[in-house]
């Protein structure tokens, strides 16, 4: 069977433009809204640990001041060279795992 042509008319700019407007605009606003909703909730978590791990290394650097401040006032008191040697070791421990810590964070503010 042969296909009839029918003579159609040719769109116009203006049938194009409400065509846009009313099916593909909103369609399109739609996916691009969930997209960036999407992306600006990771960005959200991903400070949310950072903070939380910044949190983290501030109080271990309270810590590690205290500790000073502790092994300072044996030092005041004469402390025997090993107690004080055991109590550097020790600091000297937390402070390359903080220093992994910082590291970590910085390769991770840096991907």
């Amino acid at each position: 069977m042969p296909v009839k042509k029918t003579a159609e008319k040719p769109l116009t700019l203006v049938q194009l433009v409400r065509f846009y407007e009313q099916t593909i605009e909103p369609r399109f606003r739609v996916i691009v809204e969930e997209e960036l909703r999407d992306f600006r909730d990771e960005v959200n978590s991903r400070f949310d640990d950072l903070y939380k791990k910044f949190e983290t290394l501030h109080q271990e650097y309270l810590v590690i001041g205290e500790q000073l401040k502790r092994i300072e006032a044996k030092l005041d008191q004469c402390v025997s060279r090993k107690e004080f040697q055991a109590e550097l070791g020790d600091l000297k421990e937390k402070v390359a795992i903080l220093q992994r810590r910082i590291a970590d964070l910085e390769e991770l503010i840096g991907t």
